[in-house]
């Protein structure tokens, strides 16, 4: 009976706390709220004041010069800059050339990978397939790559970087098995 009424005076003693941090929370949440409102007023009113004096230094140019744009708050330009940024970096994503997927399968016999098939790092831009054959050890470790007869790509580079993947793929061990030969097929699509 006296541990229910400990294990009780615990849980309480937890609801209260838990209860006072979270309205100490919130109430540190308004207080920076309320500086933030303080500070772009502040922002507000020195960019506006900045205007100010850029235009009365120009009395002269007034009469000739078209009518000037409000000066914008310290929160429009920052997104204004940044919704620019993001313009610039979707126009070079759509510039940088085709995109090309690539997709994996393998074949081994009474073996499969221990986390996922590597990808080649470099893709080119052919459309096809390369086959890739590959040598295990006990371990699952790949220790030797070929190219097969199947293979449709001709890029050099591509091929190499596929050798190179099915290199750093691993299979699962298994201890009845010495060398063992399969493939890997990496198909290469134009999105």
């Amino acid at each position: 009976m006296d541990t229910t009424k400990a294990l009780l005076v615990i849980t309480i003693l937890i609801c209260g706390a838990t209860g006072y941090y979270a309205y100490k929370t919130s109430e540190d949440v308004k207080h920076l709220k309320e500086q933030a409102q303080v500070t772009e007023q502040k922002l507000d009113s020195l960019m506006l004041a900045t205007a100010k004096i850029a235009t009365s230094t120009s009395v002269a140019k007034k009469a000739t010069a078209k009518k000037q744009p409000q000066p914008k708050s310290f929160w429009e330009e920052l997104f204004s800059a940044l919704e620019e940024d993001n313009n610039k970096g979707q126009q070079a994503k759509a510039n940088s050339g085709p995109k090309m997927t690539v997709s994996s399968s393998y074949r081994m016999e009474d073996r499969y990978v221990s986390s996922r098939v590597r990808l080649p790092d470099y893709l080119g831009d052919q459309e096809g397939k390369i086959v890739v054959i590959i040598t295990i050890d006990a371990l699952g470790d790949v220790k030797k790559t070929s190219v097969g007869s199947e293979t449709t790509i001709t890029d050099e580079d591509v091929i190499e970087a596929s050798r190179k993947a099915a290199l750093q793929t691993n299979f699962n061990y298994y201890s009845g098995a010495g060398t063992q030969e399969g493939t890997i097929t990496y198909t290469f699509k134009k999105r």
